[in-house]
């Protein structure tokens, strides 16, 4: 696979690994795209609405911050 390979953003479903399942696909899929994408959309963590909406509020706030701050 090369960088120039995706042309849509990758999904990784983590939801067996959340599970516990024996079954690493997921894994590896998400490590290969961390090294040669540098990203991907992340599905079924299990990371609650709440929590997620926290986050993107705080990084909001984070990147509105002057520069010199």
């Amino acid at each position: 696979m090369s960088k120039g390979a995706f042309t849509k953003l990758p999904i990784v479903d983590i939801a067996p690994l959340v599970a516990g399942q024996k079954d690493r696909s997921g894994a590896v899929y998400f490590g290969r795209l961390a090294r040669e994408v540098g990203f991907c959309y992340v599905t079924g963590h299990g990371i609650p609405d709440a929590t997620f909406d926290g986050l993107l509020d705080a990084s909001r706030r984070f990147f509105a911050l002057p520069l010199a701050e």
